[in-house]
């Protein structure tokens, strides 16, 4: 028995892989405060409880940059600040026994759609999760792109979407995080002129799901604020297309409920701006973003050989 934890900044979700088959267990809360120790001793309860047999093998996966050999985080931002330097595989040692793969929880979810999800088969393939932030990955000729630092591909979200922009929270500005990241849209549309007399400012919160709702009402405001968040979803995806050469987009992430709008939105976006002589891109969607990461940390145990 195999068992997978993707450590997210809200929730974390574990399951246990029993014969090649991936069992789902919670999700259960982040205890954002409580420290990286605290909630992976309170995910492996659970897993502990539910299947008390023996864990031979452990996937992890979390944000941030994550050394793949050393298993270690060498860098985080805003989430699991003290999860760097912290030892995973002593923890994982302590709590199971067993020996630890580890990778960052943005390449596990692309590993999890190519392998196993709507983009299985696929080769040349990145992918861009829209949610609370924005997270990206990229497989290009049917390998993860990594790099010699364990951050290529992963940083879309931190493109330079401005370059006169607010400030980031990685030290950065204008990234793209700072324009479309679900946690900064009430700052990045509230400033926009007109915002004030408009039927979104009445919804006391602004993200995709209100903005999409007010537009569909009719409101001239929300149907610009829209554009414009799509605007800086396509610019992302363009610069991911451009750095990467892949022939497939998979899109992934909470914003992806409201995906009757935002893909046709993001597909003219991207056609218009991508430089692909090639051909014509195409687009997917995670059927089940929720179990993306643990299905890249099942592929990644699959091929796993112990080094240790």
């Amino acid at each position: 028995m195999r068992a997978v934890m993707d450590l997210g900044g809200t929730n974390i979700k574990t399951g246990v892989v029993i014969d090649g088959v991936l069992s789902k267990l919670g999700p259960i809360d982040t205890d954002a405060g409580a420290g990286i120790r605290n909630n992976l001793d309170k995910a492996a309860r659970l897993i502990r409880t539910e299947y008390p047999g023996k864990i031979e093998l452990m996937g992890i996966a979390m944000p941030g940059i994550v050394d793949i050999e050393k298993r270690t985080i060498t860098s985080a931002n805003a989430k699991y600040a003290d999860a760097v330097g912290f030892d995973f595989q002593k923890w994982c040692h302590d709590e199971f026994g067993c020996p630890l793969v580890m990778d960052n929880d943005a390449n596990a979810a692309l590993i999890g759609e190519a392998s196993k999800g709507c983009a299985k088969g696929e080769d040349n393939v990145v992918m861009m999760i829209l949610g609370t932030g924005i997270g990206t990955a990229a497989i290009i000729n049917g390998r993860p792109i990594r790099g010699k630092h364990f951050q290529a591909g992963i940083l879309g979200g931190h493109f330079v979407a401005d370059i006169n922009g607010e400030a980031c929270t990685c030290g950065g500005k204008g990234c793209l995080e700072t324009i479309a990241g679900s946690r900064e849209l009430q700052r990045s549309v509230s400033g926009i002129e007109g915002y004030s007399g408009s039927r979104l400012s009445e919804s006391g919160q602004i993200g995709m799901k209100e903005i999409i709702d007010c537009m569909v009402q009719g409101d001239v405001f929300s149907r610009a604020a829209f554009e414009m968040v799509i605007d800086a979803y396509s610019a992302g995806i363009t610069n991911l297309v451009h750095a990467y050469d892949p022939e497939v987009i998979v899109l992934s992430g909470g914003v992806m409920k409201g995906r009757e709008h935002i893909l046709p939105a993001i597909i003219r976006g991207v056609q218009e701006r991508a430089w692909t002589p090639w051909g014509k891109l195409r687009f997917l969607v995670a059927d089940d973003p929720d179990s993306s990461v643990l299905l890249g940390l099942q592929t990644l145990m699959e091929e796993w050989k112990d080094g240790s």
